[in-house]
């Protein structure tokens, strides 16, 4: 038994991190498949009465979008909305099977795993671009969505610094470095948007938390900032404009974003949701009634795509209000770890909650596979590590 909890935990942890985004679907299967055996195994009571803010509150966003099929079922399509969040009841299981691990789980593992998740994953961009020359780097995947796995990974791995007394904390630091990374590969500007949100969110309880790293600290944000900035205004990297992008938002609002297709995206879901602000239209209805709201030009910008590229319009456009309470649930949800955990636990929660907003702010993420899983691992490994047996363990330097 000792030997199959520790094969599954090992399946579980490449499958769900390290392969995450380089066969992003065929992990995302693996992962869900154990996850699922894991929701067989039995948590300790304390574990479970601590953990559960977390669960309720993903529960509770599940049951509304749920709630919301009644009222706006027309075809079987409908009932994809329910089904593509089914990673988000799967999440125990991750919790469950690593807590009952002959081997304890720890925040040093995890972000070990993390940054070689993004690692592999950026070595695999480098490897695609010296080999194919693609325009835009994906790796098996669209390169935004590339982007945007990676970018999480990485800045998962910032998981290992807070609180460890080891000298090689500081190689974590290069977890949100591999994030930039994949971010300029893919062209994406959503994910470098995201990278400095992200960022800002992080870094200042990097520095409350790991108070001897704030040098470093310091210099690794200057550096990041400098090279945006400098890539931006030379014009060599499509990733690096959104400062253009930033700009044009601030004098123009979200209309003018620098990207025609997202801004009839959003103007056509705001209109969308004004038609039926309550229970939305439903999944099968997402691209079609935004079409329905838009006008000549915006239909022909929209036409070939299935979401509207943004986690609020579409959970808007899905389920109204209902939709976007949904939505905020899952953004939420982490954050019930802030009150009992580590400071590498509170860490990893908020980073998880901003980086779904932020990267959820360009392009869809919940819903979408490989997110859906990857958001629930990674909550998940905080809720094993956050649980009562199971609290981070730093070696000695």
């Amino acid at each position: 038994m000792r030997n199959t909890t520790t094969y599954l935990c090992a399946a579980l942890l490449l499958s769900g991190l390290v392969l995450a985004g380089i066969a992003a679907y065929v992990a995302a299967y693996v992962t869900m498949a154990v996850m699922l055996v894991g929701l067989t195994r039995r948590s300790t009571g304390q574990s479970s009465r601590q953990l559960l803010p977390v669960y309720g509150t993903i529960a509770l966003g599940y049951a509304l979008i749920v709630a919301t099929l009644p009222f706006v079922y027309r075809s079987p399509l409908d009932l994809l909305a329910p089904l593509a969040l089914v990673p988000m009841v799967l999440l125990p299981g991750v919790e469950k099977l690593l807590s009952s691990a002959p081997r304890r789980f720890t925040a040093v593992m995890f972000a070990s795993l993390c940054l070689a998740g993004a690692a592999l994953a950026v070595a695999a961009g480098i490897a695609e671009m010296l080999i194919l020359h693609p325009t835009r780097v994906g790796v098996w995947n669209n390169p935004i969505h590339f982007a945007s796995l990676t970018m999480l990974l990485g800045f998962m791995a910032l998981v290992g610094i807070p609180e460890n007394p080891s000298r090689l904390r500081l190689l974590y630091l290069g977890g949100p470095l591999l994030g930039m990374v994949a971010a300029f590969l893919s062209g994406s500007r959503g994910p470098t948007f995201a990278l400095g949100l992200m960022g800002l969110v992080s870094f200042p309880f990097l520095l409350l938390w790991a108070p001897r790293d704030r040098r470093p600290l310091a210099i690794l944000a200057a550096g990041m900032i400098a090279l945006v900035v400098a890539l931006s205004a030379l014009g060599r990297s499509r990733a690096a404009s959104v400062v253009e992008a930033i700009a044009s938002i601030w004098q123009n609002g979200l209309a003018g974003a620098g990207d025609v297709i997202r801004s009839a995206m959003y103007q056509s879901a705001q209109r969308a949701f004004e038609q039926s602000p309550v229970f939305g239209h439903g999944f099968g209805q997402i691209m079609s009634a935004a079409m329905a709201v838009a006008s000549p030009e915006q239909r022909e910008l929209m036409a070939g795509y299935d979401t509207l590229h943004s986690d609020i319009a579409n959970f808007a456009v899905l389920a109204g209000t209902i939709g976007l309470l949904a939505y905020a649930a899952f953004i939420l949800a982490p954050l019930g770890l802030l009150r009992t955990s580590t400071p590498a636990v509170r860490l990893g929660a908020t980073i998880l909650s901003s980086g779904y907003f932020a990267l959820g702010l360009t392009n869809g993420m919940f819903g979408l596979l490989p997110q859906t899983v990857l958001y629930a691992m990674l909550l998940g490994c905080l809720c094993a590590l956050a649980s009562t047996r199971h609290n981070p363990v730093y070696p000695a330097s």
